[in-house]
């Protein structure tokens, strides 16, 4: 179960909640803007801010915070420096990061509730006195200060899509992980009643048909896996996304394999700079051989190029 889960659980049971929120970091901070941390009344806490003995620290803190339910959002500093004579988190990796601390209770239920709808785009917008939903919020992302006021704005719940060509093991492999990894995940074949295939049942979305590709609609946010039956379908689906906005285009393959297809697309007429856009082989070289090792080769390329593009 996913962060917002667990703190509506907490809260259908009438729990009282600090929740803590980095709402900016730089350098080595372990803890990045975003990241989400709850301490529950009752002495259960979830989530992280960076872990370690100022995660420890600031959870203890929480705990002190319960003997007075009228407390307001509080803001601190803190500095991963030895040096540091004010604010010192006592971690030793250098950067800092500011956390964000806002008591949560029956009376925000709804709210949280929301936030477990995984596919509807929410803006958090808190600031030195409240925490509330702000759909149609033009704030940036981040957090602002000034004196002893604060802003903080957070997009959520927009998870970046992936499509997979391929129902079998291998992409269903790599299905399953990026769906774990947050990631929309469709997963598509042409063959219908495939075992594989219809054992899947983490995927937001099967398609089984590789015929007007043209209709998903790509985004230049979007990352495309090719992992299909054989050299005719991954021909077919190429031919139908090349020259579609993505993020990430992959297709699984030899290289003598992958040689003579992408010769014969430049052959049929297609842009020789629009297939240099296409990554193949994919995967990280880790001598991967199983579907899942596969899936763990696949899945980091992805991430790494998610994250670079942040």
């Amino acid at each position: 179960m996913d962060f917002w889960n667990l703190l509506h659980n907490k809260l259908e049971e009438n729990e009282n909640i600090i929740l803590m929120i980095v709402g900016d970091s730089n350098g080595s901070s372990p803890g990045r803007q975003g990241f989400k941390m709850a301490v529950c009344e009752k002495g259960d806490f979830f989530g992280s801010i960076g872990g370690g003995i100022m995660e420890h620290k600031l959870v203890e803190y929480c705990k002190s915070l319960f003997d007075d339910w009228k407390i307001k959002p509080i803001l601190k500093r803190q500095i991963h420096r030895s040096e540091e004579v004010s604010d010192r988190s006592g971690m030793i990796c250098s950067g800092e990061q500011t956390v964000l601390f806002y008591p949560i209770d029956s009376s925000d239920r709804s709210m949280i509730k929301e936030l477990t709808e995984r596919h509807h785009a929410k803006q958090l917008f808190g600031d030195s006195t409240t925490l509330k939903l702000a759909s149609n919020s033009k704030a940036p992302d981040g957090l602002a200060v000034f004196e002893d006021q604060w802003t903080y704005s957070e997009n959520l719940n927009v998870y970046p899509r992936a499509f997979v060509f391929g129902g079998g093991h291998v992409g269903v492999a790599i299905s399953k992980l990026l769906a774990a990894l947050k990631f929309q995940t469709t997963l598509l074949d042409d063959r219908k009643g495939l075992n594989t295939m219809e054992s899947v049942d983490w995927c937001d979305q099967k398609i089984i048909d590789y015929n007007d590709l043209g209709l998903l609609n790509l985004r230049k946010e979007d990352y495309i896996i090719v992992a299909s039956f054989g050299y005719r379908s991954d021909k077919l689906i190429m031919k139908q996304l090349i020259g579609s906005e993505f993020l990430y285009f992959g297709v699984m393959g030899s290289q003598s394999k992958m040689k003579t297809l992408l010769a014969e697309l430049i052959d049929e007429g297609f842009a020789r700079e629009d297939l240099e856009k296409i990554k193949t082989p994919i995967g990280i070289p880790i001598h991967s051989k199983t579907p899942d090792e596969i899936a763990v080769s696949v899945a980091a390329e992805i991430i790494a190029t998610k994250n670079k593009s942040q």
